[in-house]
């Protein structure tokens, strides 16, 4: 069951980008803008048209400053399929190519049943794109270009996150989620 305030929604994502995106490294950029506050977390209530408050979202995150907004995570409330969630995200490619947004919008995707091509549904290595609930991050390409620029080795961040979450396994994994998301 999923809570069912914006408030719970929000804390839930945030509890979990600080344990665990944070707290193994799985994102070396996310540290900075997650501490200075500059990540607008909105959960889109089921009853609104979804690609309008998309749209007024992406207009806020290009009207903002870089330094008061980096990044926006928009959590959806409601299950969704980890095939329907993936639909939208493509219909929300178009979306931002229509808009002519694509080179200055990008979006990053987590689910709770994200599955990786070629992987099993049970690979561990899932987990890192595995959130609370299904969210759509709107990243400044901008951004995303510059940290690319300014870390010595973004080709391999993947392949070590896999590794941490093989070495780490399941059971130290569930015990994470356990013990630091409530």
């Amino acid at each position: 069951m999923l809570p069912t305030s914006e408030q719970e929604l929000i804390k839930a994502t945030k509890d979990w980008i600080e344990k665990v995106v944070l707290g193994l490294n799985l994102c070396p950029f996310a540290h900075l803008p997650f501490q200075k506050d500059l990540i607008r977390f909105r959960a889109i209530p089921v009853e609104l048209d979804l690609y309008g408050y998309v749209m007024r979202e992406l207009n806020h995150l290009q009207d903002t400053s870089k330094d008061q907004l980096e990044t926006t995570v928009l959590i959806l409330g409601e299950e969704i399929n980890f095939q329907a969630y993936l639909n939208l995200v493509d219909n929300l490619n178009v979306l931002l190519e229509g808009l002519d947004l694509e080179g200055i919008i990008q979006i990053a995707t987590f689910h709770p049943d994200y599955q990786f091509a070629g992987t099993n549904e049970d690979a561990i290595t899932n987990c890192t794109n595995r959130s609370p609930y299904p969210l759509i991050h709107l990243l400044r390409e901008s951004s995303v270009l510059e940290a690319i620029d300014n870390h010595p080795d973004v080709h391999a961040i993947p392949i070590l996150n896999q590794e941490k979450l093989i070495g780490m396994g399941w059971s130290a994994y569930h015990k994470l989620l356990q013990t630091n998301l409530r």
